[in-house]
């Protein structure tokens, strides 16, 4: 059982850990795509906002096909 004062995703809780799991499958993904991490771009740049905003949504799209 957890403890009140333990945060929900401390860095061995199980939910943590899949997603750091899913956050790594997408990033291997997309380098394999051949997209662009937005840590790679000049934050002040247009690219750098269309590589997070693709991020999110691949993000997004492999959290949807999760089984429960």
């Amino acid at each position: 059982m957890e403890s009140e004062n333990e945060p929900l995703l401390a860095w061995d809780h199980v939910l943590y850990r899949k997603a750091r799991a899913v956050a790594t499958s997408v990033r291997a993904i997309r380098k394999a795509q051949g997209k662009p991490c937005h840590e790679d771009l000049d934050p002040d740049s247009p690219e750098f906002l269309a590589a997070e905003e693709s991020l999110v949504c691949d993000l997004l799209n492999a959290i949807a096909a999760l089984p429960d």
